[in-house]
């Protein structure tokens, strides 16, 4: 492997790792060369997989980065419905609330699509975008909680938040419109969450 790795190197005339006392690293190259690697790798497993299908038989893997929300909203319907039509091809879900975090994924084949919200989707892109449905902000307070019967978004501009986490701690264009609405400040985010299964305490 080391000598392999070794003809590579002196092949592109790069050096792909670091090496040191502890172990080895990737240079600048040696990451650019692993994406693009994994890029192949990922195509020609989906040319096996289009051959087989060519063939008649739906077969293969299929990899999904979802959000929180869309995990919750689709995933179940989604699911039955996928495996009814197509019982040989295995899905891999993995939850991401972001779309930065796993666009490198996607670029590289590793990550067929991603479902969720793309606040931070960059201009760009080579990827393309498809809108699915428009969120709905809900607002969820415990039981007994002294602002559990208001009714206004005037009754609550004072409290302490808990929301999402977005690319952005600060904005997020559907969170600040429904305060620019009523023309109310932006209320204090006193926590940002990754997944809806956090607790406040």
């Amino acid at each position: 492997m080391s000598r392999s790795i070794r003809d590579t190197e002196s092949e592109l005339g790069v050096s792909l790792f670091t090496r040191h006392g502890h172990g080895v690293t990737l240079t600048r190259m040696g990451q650019v060369f692993v994406q693009h690697a994994t890029a192949i790798q990922s195509e020609i497993r989906h040319i096996f997989e289009a051959i087989e299908q060519e063939k008649g038989e739906a077969t293969g893997q299929i990899s999904v980065a979802m959000s929180t929300a869309a995990t919750i909203a689709l995933m179940p319907t989604m699911l039955r419905t996928f495996q009814a039509e197509y019982p040989k091809i295995v899905l891999k879900f993995a939850e991401s609330l972001l779309f930065a975090p796993i666009e490198p994924q996607i670029l590289s084949g590793e990550i067929d699509f991603y479902v969720g919200p793309v606040h931070d989707f960059p201009v760009k892109s080579p990827l393309l975008i498809e809108k699915l449905f428009d969120n709905r902000f809900d607002l969820i307070g415990r039981k007994g909680h002294p602002l559990a019967n208001a009714k206004t978004l005037h009754e609550m501009k004072d409290a302490r938040w808990i929301r999402p986490l977005f690319a952005d701690h600060r904005k997020n264009p559907e969170f600040d419109a429904m305060f620019a609405r009523p023309e109310l400040p932006l209320p204090e985010i006193a926590v940002h969450m990754h997944s809806c299964a956090s607790r406040h305490p």
